[in-house]
């Protein structure tokens, strides 16, 4: 555990707009999470999608809750995780029928 958190503080209140990468890892890593998930099913794929979206966004909302962030981050980490939960659930119903994947 940390005990001296004083330089994680200083190094993210420098975050800026600038920085999208950031975030942008959360929408790839949970794109990639529920595309895997969806692959490796063999019915109802989607459910699976939603499954690696859930334990990303709450794992994503422990994160921001210990580790203070600026207000913009936070809502783009958030909005980002439930596009890639949104985007592989849009892959698993396009890859095969939707009764299948729903």
């Amino acid at each position: 555990m940390l005990r001296n958190l004083k330089p994680v503080y200083s190094n993210l209140s420098g975050l800026r707009w600038s920085d999208p990468a950031l975030s942008l890892g959360w929408l790839l890593g949970t794109l990639a999470g529920g595309m895997v998930a969806c692959k490796i099913a063999r019915e109802k794929p989607a459910v699976f999608a939603c499954i690696i979206g859930a334990v990303m966004l709450a794992a994503t909302i422990a994160n921001l809750l210990l580790i203070p962030h600026p207000n913009w981050f936070s809502i783009a980490g958030i909005g980002m995780i439930v596009a890639g939960t949104l985007l592989a659930i849009r892959w698993a119903t396009s890859t095969g029928s939707v009764s299948k994947a729903i």
